[in-house]
């Protein structure tokens, strides 16, 4: 904490508002996102994407994962909240406490940002979202598996591995009434149609399913990895 006091101070912060303008100076200073014809999605280009989506007053949920560290990064607008919990990295967190903010601010609008893992862990809450006529945005990253996990140990290994699902199926199992939306993108492109879908049909769940490589991810969540592989493991991650 004391390191960033120092660091904060050293910008010319000295009180909350000063915070406000140094953001305010960022996010002015941002060029537009572009999206690139039929290129494949990456994370780097995907976050800024996905900033250019938000809108003042969103609740942001963010799953452990290269979904946490991805958002933990980006400058939001006024009055957006940011949910996510670190601390545990309990992995499926997320879908529920989506259902739980919803019930509690359902005037909202509410994006959640969770990996296939940690979708398979608790999908069944997708159901009671569903039941109770709730709408938000659910962005599924399809990476092929425990990404965070590969860049810690076992980039390669069966047990980051998952099984693989047809997940915009099983949101239709869920939704006998079609009250939800399913997009795929594999590019920018198709991702950039997936908001405008999510933004035009504010009324129902959109489920969008994002692809991307399986070792794709966040450079804090990458440096983060070989920290914990060689407090753990007393060795770089195993590629």
């Amino acid at each position: 904490m004391k390191d960033a006091i120092q660091a904060l101070a050293g910008a010319g912060i000295r009180k909350p508002s000063d915070i406000t303008s140094q953001f305010r100076r960022c996010v002015g200073a941002a060029a537009p996102h572009e999206p690139a014809r039929s290129s494949r999605l990456v994370q780097e280009r995907f976050w800024e994407q996905f900033q250019e989506f938000l809108e003042p007053g969103d609740v942001v949920i963010a799953d452990q994962g290269t979904s946490y560290f991805g958002c933990a990064e980006l400058p939001f607008p006024h009055g957006c909240t940011f949910v996510g919990q670190p601390l545990w990295g309990s992995i499926g967190y997320t879908l529920p406490a989506l259902l739980g903010c919803m019930l509690a601010a359902p005037e909202r609008r509410h994006i959640l940002l969770i990996g296939d893992g940690s979708f398979q862990l608790t999908a069944q809450e997708l159901s009671t979202v569903l039941r109770h006529g709730l709408n938000p945005v659910v962005i599924l990253i399809n990476n092929d598996g425990y990404t965070v996990e590969r860049h810690i140990l076992g980039a390669n290994a069966g047990y980051n591995n998952i099984a693989t699902w047809h997940y915009d199926r099983l949101v239709e199992a869920f939704d006998p009434l079609g009250l939800a939306v399913t997009v795929k993108a594999t590019t920018e492109e198709e991702l950039a149609a997936a908001f405008e879908t999510a933004g035009g049909n504010r009324d129902r769940l959109v489920f969008v399913e994002a692809f991307m490589e399986r070792l794709d991810a966040p450079e804090s969540l990458v440096q983060l990895g070989k920290a914990f592989s060689t407090s753990d493991y007393h060795h770089a991650p195993v590629s």
